[in-house]
């Protein structure tokens, strides 16, 4: 049986089992950590997929599996087993995708137990009379009435149980118990909340006694069991959500250049992207994710490192320390955290929602010389071009300041890279960059791709629709600096030399601007200065006699503002609002681009220089026409 159709028949299996009341019994401290073993080794494969090392990935992949096995057969574990299978399912699949060859893997079917019975009374504690009322004052907020961080203390039977692979105590053994652990090392309870003496021991004694019901019903909800009298008192207001403070640029410590990366590379295991990867209800993909904080709450507090949870879980001071199973920080590293939040903890990557990981690369580009970042950029190229087109070797074709990479014929590669290259050549000159430097730093790539089809299969890059229509499209971001081309059937259509000089046009504007034009904007400069070579080309005369029907047939003419691939009528209406708002006096456009040029923001040079908002500007140039 192949292994994606045992692995869904697994899962089907144990959603069975968990629908079943009394079916799966609670997992211990060594099964738990079974679980995070195998969540950490198959974390460090999927980051190798998402970085395109697929022959690293594959390494990886046998430990990830044989750490998955160490307790796949076991009842008790059907949920973490379930969520890791779909998970390296994903991973497998990733990789046969990419050509990769890797042995067959099949996880054991999981035998049903036996149902359990809910403990009965006999210990000197009372669950219903002193357990639960402490339960529903210090933990109610999160754990009775929600179940942040997959943890849930709605009822007994769901606290003997556990909830979501997490265990609040070991039966008869308190100092192993998950629950006595976080209190006593003042992690839990969050909001400002006091565990007393009295009630931890109280606590402890109950669960060395065994931890047993004494109520009519296991299944009734906690909050049920609690006197009216004895009602928690009202909680505390949760933390509010911080804004984003932007460096000035006096800080010692940059976000961007020394925290970001050290994030990065220790903790997206755990709390960056994917499924899994929000440990504690903790994600910090992006910037406002990581302010946002956790189930715990905010995990740094500006201005006061002492206080805030990152320092304590680095250091080891509040709970397990983190990164979780890995090398704890050095202290050099922990130093610069912690200055970074003494200096108020601001943000200097830009856009705060960016992912993190792309903050990181496009520091490391901005600061790479221009044959490191061109060498960067052939190996992100061959990469990308056998994620759209896995089963044909690229041809390619080299200028001093192109590169052309596809499956179309060596003369059409040719045709593309010489028109692109004499294009950057002409407008270094044009826009005075100095000749030492080259027109795009890192040069520009050129994807060439022979069929539709293959140009449709780009989503699987960029990972959203190609609309049907285009010819091509540009990506500039520090980063990428690449255009793909889909040629026309023939020469009669339009020129392909023409479709090479806008997105060489394109790119180049973007590089003046390192990324802070937007996408629109670069696309329709780049086609009006691309049409000033060549105004009678089809393509240019079809653009012009179609910009009314492009607005007709958009209703919503703010979606061109947005960075996303769109239509045909989106790249008309691009050249259009760029050629007669920002290019009809080229005074003003030259004065945009070395505001720009200069570090100025882009919308706040366009009010500057326009009079006016660039959504304004669009009201009033798509009223006009």
């Amino acid at each position: 049986m192949p292994p994606r159709v045992v692995l869904l028949l697994l899962l089907g299996l144990l959603g069975l089992l968990y629908q079943q009341s009394g079916l799966i019994a609670a997992i211990t401290p060594e099964q738990k950590k079974k679980v995070e073993a195998a969540a950490t080794a198959l974390g460090k494969v999927e980051a190798q997929l998402k970085a395109g090392k697929y022959d690293a990935a594959a390494k990886l992949l046998p430990a990830a599996q044989d750490a998955l096995l160490e307790f796949a057969a076991q009842p008790e574990m059907a949920l973490p087993v379930g969520n890791l299978a779909k998970r390296l399912d994903a991973a497998r699949g990733e990789l046969e995708l990419q050509g990769v060859t890797i042995p067959p893997f099949t996880l054991p079917m999981v035998e049903k137990p036996a149902p359990g019975t809910p403990g009965k009374g006999g210990g000197t504690i009372s669950f219903v009379k002193q357990i639960a009322p402490f339960l529903v004052a210090k933990c109610g907020n999160c754990h009775v009435n929600n179940a942040r961080g997959g943890l849930n203390f709605a009822s007994y039977e769901v606290i003997e149980k556990g909830s979501q692979g997490k265990l609040l105590l070991q039966k008869g053994d308190s100092k192993n118990s998950e629950g006595v652990r976080e209190i006593e090392s003042g992690n839990m309870p969050r909001g400002g909340l006091k565990v007393e003496p009295a009630e931890l021991a109280a606590f402890k004694k109950w669960i060395d006694e065994g931890a047993k019901f004494d109520g009519p019903d296991p299944k009734a909800l906690l909050t049920s069991l609690v006197p009216r009298g004895n009602t928690p008192p009202p909680m505390p207001l949760a933390m509010p959500m911080l804004d984003v403070v932007a460096a000035t640029g006096k800080e010692t410590v940059s976000f961007s250049r020394d925290i970001a990366p050290i994030l990065t590379s220790t903790c997206f295991d755990c709390h960056g992207e994917g499924q899994g990867a929000d440990r504690g209800g903790l994600r910090f993909n992006h910037f406002r994710n990581l302010l946002k904080g956790g189930d715990s709450g905010a995990i740094v507090v500006p201005g006061k490192p002492g206080d805030s949870l990152l320092i304590k879980k680095l250091k080891g001071t509040a709970g397990e320390r983190m990164p979780l199973n890995r090398d704890p920080l050095a202290d050099t590293q922990i130093a610069l955290v912690e200055k970074w939040i003494t200096e108020g903890a601001s943000f200097d990557g830009g856009d705060a929602m960016l992912n993190l990981e792309t903050v990181v690369a496009t520091v490391k580009a901005k600061s790479a010389t221009h044959d490191q970042l061109k060498a960067d950029r052939r190996q992100q190229a061959e990469r990308y071009f056998r994620t759209a087109v896995p089963d044909e070797q690229p041809k390619i074709f080299e200028t001093h300041n192109v590169l052309v990479i596809g499956n179309c014929s060596e003369d059409v590669h040719k045709q593309i890279g010489e028109a692109a290259d004499a294009q950057l050549r002409a407008l270094a000159v044009q826009y005075k960059i100095p000749s030492d430097q080259p027109p795009v730093k890192g040069r520009i790539t050129l994807f060439a791709l022979r069929e539709n089809f293959y140009y449709r299969e780009w989503k699987l890059v960029e990972d959203r629709e190609i609309p049907i229509g285009l010819h091509g499209h540009i990506r500039y971001d520090v980063i990428n600096a690449y255009g793909v081309i889909w040629p026309p059937a023939k020469s009669s259509d339009f020129s392909l030399k023409l479709l090479a000089q806008e997105q060489a046009s394109g790119l180049f504007i973007g590089n003046l601007g390192m990324g802070q034009f937007p996408s629109w904007f670069a696309t329709g400069a780049g086609k009006v200065l691309a049409a000033k070579l060549e105004p009678r080309d089809p393509r240019i005369k079809y653009f012009d006699n179609n910009i009314a029907a492009a607005l007709g047939g958009t209703r919503n003419v703010g979606q061109l503002l947005s960075n996303n691939v769109a239509g045909e009528a989106n790249d008309i209406l691009a050249y259009g609002f760029v050629k007669s708002v920002f290019m009809g006096k080229n005074t003003n456009f030259n004065n945009l681009l070395a505001a720009v040029r200069g570090g100025a923001n882009f919308e706040a040079a366009v009010r500057k220089i326009y009079g006016g908002t660039v959504p304004q500007l669009l009201s009033q140039w798509s009223g006009r026409r």
